[in-house]
């Protein structure tokens, strides 16, 4: 089994221990764009170990949870 060090709390959430939009609600924008972060790190250290047909799906992965916090951080500047 691969253990991956990005598997920590943040705000109450246990990244890799599933996903409740209540607790996402919960969390601060900055909360949120390190979540996703964690998130992207997960999906590349995947593709490391992935089945060359799964890499490209893990890494297209990672980078739309670095999208989602790109988008969050431009939602958060505008003050929304």
């Amino acid at each position: 089994m691969v253990r991956v060090e990005s598997r920590q709390k943040l705000g109450g959430l246990g990244v890799l221990h599933g996903f409740e939009a209540g607790e996402w609600d919960r969390l601060t924008p900055a909360e949120r764009i390190r979540y996703c972060g964690l998130m992207a790190e997960e999906a590349r250290a995947l593709a490391e170990i992935a089945l060359p047909r799964m890499k490209e799906i893990y890494l297209k992965l990672a980078g739309q949870w670095l999208d989602l916090a790109a988008e969050i951080s431009r939602s958060a500047d505008a003050g929304h």
